[in-house]
């Protein structure tokens, strides 16, 4: 298919005879005639639609300004007229746009004209075009629209004008990106508060699970990080490998974001599918600053990522280390709890990467608090409490049980846990964590503590009448129904 105008008009070297735009490029400059219309030029050479490429549509481009220039012709003197005899389109740029636009469709790229001129920002050239029918969800060939390239090069005004004409906001390229991901990934924090106050879809997630949110924290920028964060994005969300906004942001090495998502509750402790948490993240990358501030703001130092590395030996292994950088945070890291000897799954630890690396100064610190009494963790519990019953109340997975107790003098819910594997353990603490910070909320049964010591592994909470968080929420409500309304079943779940 091509452009249908009347037969044998010329303008500029372009012939359109038939259904085929027409140019001679041995044509020059120097031959070209003009008349009262335009610029007519005695021969041409068929070009056809299937070598319509990029490059041809760019030297096409060329020929059009050579030949206005050199016939002395302002580009507002020359004219074309649509099939129906409208559509002054005069503007050279609009024109060479037109012939993209009019069927003979796309560059080499799947780009056509009404993307150029979006991502361009010439709004006079989108307007004109969308009016005279062009494909407003059209896609290249990398799945993307005209809507995200005028969102990621900052067109507010054409971002405004293609959704206000009915552009899909949704629309995803080839690797599940919207418009508004592309905005936040590229800084264009205008672009991202136009579309997310036009409804779009803070929380939508690319083929790899990342949302507008991890785009912009991972790439550092906290304007639009605050500004989704405030509209309500999910700062908890996971990528499909266990990434949160918050762990992305570590692994750059972003501290203003980190320091941003940590303010606002970001679970420092999240532990993804991946095994992935901030600290592994920050520690496996280097980035000592991330490292320390994580630390500071009560990070787990203790915890294993799936492969039983610990932060220290994540720090240890990165390239080009300098032991006298790092030495002060490894001692930080040790008196935090890190386990010093702790191995991966590969046999390395703390103490063979430094000898490796010849780093005794590290070897000798890890050394010296191998020897010490590790400390516990803040929620540990010493001593089963006394007077269990001494049949469970009820079951959970297999091995798990729990029991009504006597703790401190208070009746109190006991659960007991066999474990038999670190994958059990990690578990059991990760349990642990997210138990003891949820505890902080008025609605969540307490958690009193935990005992992780061998053989004797349990959880001892505040007592739910009945061991039903349901019972338990509404003994405890003292302000009408401002528990409930639905969030009954929000509770059972947590």
């Amino acid at each position: 298919m091509g452009v249908k105008l009347p037969t044998a008009t010329k303008v500029c070297g372009i012939e359109f005879s038939g259904h085929r735009p027409v140019l001679d490029p041995r044509r020059s400059c120097s031959e070209v005639q003009r008349d009262g219309t335009g610029v007519v030029v005695a021969k041409s050479t068929t070009l056809p639609i299937s070598d319509w490429s990029k490059q041809a549509a760019n030297k096409l481009r060329g020929r059009v300004f050579d030949t206005v220039r050199a016939g002395g012709i302002a580009k507002e003197d020359i004219t074309v007229k649509d099939e129906q005899g409208g559509g002054d389109i005069g503007d050279m740029d609009v024109f060479f746009g037109w012939l993209i636009a009019r069927k003979v469709a796309k560059d080499s790229d799947g780009r056509t004209a009404l993307m150029r001129a979006a991502g361009n920002g010439r709004l006079s050239e989108v307007r004109y075009l969308v009016e005279h029918g062009a494909d407003k969800d059209a896609k290249v060939n990398n799945g993307s629209t005209m809507l995200m390239r005028a969102a990621e090069n900052v067109r507010l005004n054409e971002v405004r004008y293609l959704v206000e004409q009915g552009t899909d906001k949704e629309a995803k390229d080839n690797n599940g990106k919207t418009a508004l991901m592309r905005a936040a990934e590229n800084g264009r924090l205008n672009v991202v508060q136009y579309l997310v106050e036009q409804g779009a879809d803070k929380d939508a997630n690319t083929n790899g699970g990342r949302t507008a949110l991890m785009e912009a924290a991972r790439l550092g920028y906290l304007d639009e990080a605050r500004y989704l964060v405030e509209e309500g994005a999910d700062k908890e969300a996971m990528a499909n490998d266990g990434r949160t906004a918050l762990v992305w942001a570590a692994e750059k090495g972003k501290l203003a974001v980190v320091r941003y998502l940590i303010e606002q509750g970001a679970d420092k402790d999240g532990n993804g599918n991946g095994g992935r948490i901030a600290l592994m993240g920050a520690a496996g990358k280097g980035h000592l600053d991330i490292v320390r501030y994580l630390i500071d703001r009560g990070a787990d130092a203790s915890c294993l990522d799936k492969e039983e590395n610990t932060a220290l030996v994540l720090l240890l292994s990165c390239d080009d280390t300098d032991e006298s950088k790092i030495l002060p945070l490894v001692k930080q890291l040790l008196s935090h709890g890190v386990p010093p000897l702790q191995s991966n799954k590969d046999g390395k630890s703390a103490i063979s990467i430094a000898k490796v690396k010849r780093f005794r100064h590290v070897a000798a610190l890890v050394k010296e608090y191998a020897s010490k009494p590790q400390p516990e963790p803040e929620w540990t519990i010493v001593g089963c409490p006394m007077d269990a019953e001494s049949a469970p109340f009820a079951t959970g997975s297999p091995g798990t049980r729990v029991y009504t107790a006597t703790y401190a003098g208070e009746r109190v819910a006991m659960k007991r846990i066999e474990i038999t594997s670190k994958d059990e353990m990690r578990r059991f603490r990760k349990e642990v964590r997210v138990w003891q910070r949820l505890s902080r909320h008025p609605n969540i049964v307490q958690l009193y503590g935990a005992n992780h010591h061998q053989d004797s592994y349990y959880m001892v909470s505040r007592f739910a009448e009945k061991g039903e968080l349901i019972n338990y929420l509404e003994g405890e409500r003292s302000a009408g129904e401002h528990l409930f309304g639905g969030k009954c079943e929000k509770w059972r779940k947590v």
